[in-house]
């Protein structure tokens, strides 16, 4: 009886174990990668604390200039060879007094002119895109695609709503290292305060589902 239950103990721990290191290795993937970017050269760049709707806290580039290869950090704060290409816009101020770092400075174009930039370096694989519109409620974001995924145009706030000043694209799967964005629309004023580019992991991960069920399974017939 004794044993029976000792017997018990130990497999329930490892039991626990398992479904321990499932979950740790599902949340460290959740947060493997990705890249910040702030467009405006009013209020200067959230500070690595935030997290924005991303709800991960992480390093933030601020771009203040157009260029065709300007230099990103990634969410640690290293550089791993990202790049922007932005030459259709330059960022600028739209909006005092100041109510969000993120979304208070941005780029535009106007009407009869379309904007794009292109974020290169990623691995390849799924990501999650988060969008901001600019405070200014004169400047949306238009209608636009990334890497062909339809984005909706966002009107804009004065703080972070979801539908309203940002939205999620949900696993845009990129197979060059490169991440085109591409305004659809030649009206009125368009443009982007940020994007969130985060690598897309299912939650919870099947593999950790899986593995798990195997746990289970092996040690009900070790009884």
């Amino acid at each position: 009886m004794i044993t029976y239950m000792k017997n018990n103990i130990n497999h329930a721990r490892t039991l626990t174990t398992a479904i321990a290191i499932c979950i740790f290795s599902n949340v460290t993937s959740a947060n493997a990668g990705g890249v910040y970017i702030d467009f405006g050269s009013e209020h200067g760049a959230p500070t690595s604390t935030y997290a924005a709707a991303a709800d991960s806290p992480g390093t933030w580039n601020d771009i203040t200039a157009t260029g065709a290869t300007i230099a990103l950090l990634d969410i640690d704060g290293v550089d791993t060879g990202l790049s922007l290409n932005l030459t259709t816009a330059p960022p600028v101020g739209s909006h005092t007094p100041l109510s969000n770092v993120l979304i208070d400075d941005n780029f535009y174009v106007g009407t009869g002119v379309s904007w794009d930039f292109t974020v290169s370096g990623l691995a390849s694989g799924a990501y999650d895109v988060y969008y901001y519109a600019p405070t200014n409620v004169s400047v949306s974001t238009g209608p636009f695609t990334v890497e062909g995924v339809s984005a909706s145009s966002l009107a804009g706030a004065t703080s972070l709503i979801e539908g309203v000043s940002w939205a999620k694209i949900e696993n845009v799967i990129l197979s060059d290292g490169s991440m085109d964005f591409v305004s659809t629309s030649t009206t009125g004023f368009r443009g982007i305060a940020g994007v969130q580019i985060v690598t897309a992991v299912p939650e919870p991960s099947a593999t950790a589902l899986l593995s798990l069920g195997g746990f289970a399974l092996m040690l009900r017939r070790r009884k």
